[in-house]
């Protein structure tokens, strides 16, 4: 069974019966999308909401760029060039 749908018989019959208006004639279909509902004076731009979430995700994007960038360097400052038994036989 998916979980996006269910069988309306299943249910008792006061809460079928809304069930049933609400998929028949809905008023409004919204997506909340973190715009301004079609009634509001703003209809559809973004709310506060959605400019503090694409700061959030382009933080986010910065500071773990930096930080794998980071773990790069250390491991190539960590990780020698050249192997030691290499650097052995050349200073003879």
């Amino acid at each position: 069974m998916q979980v996006d749908w269910f069988r309306l018989a299943l249910l008792t019959k006061p809460v079928q019966e809304r069930v049933e208006l609400v998929i028949e004639h809905p008023d409004v279909c919204y997506y909340h999308g973190y715009r301004y509902p079609p009634d509001h004076d703003k209809e559809y731009q973004p709310t506060e909401v959605f400019w503090h979430l694409i700061t959030a995700r382009l933080a986010f994007v910065v500071i773990f760029q930096n930080l794998v960038s980071l773990v790069v360097e250390l491991i190539k400052f960590m990780v020698p060039d050249v192997p030691a038994r290499l650097k052995v036989t050349k200073s003879y």
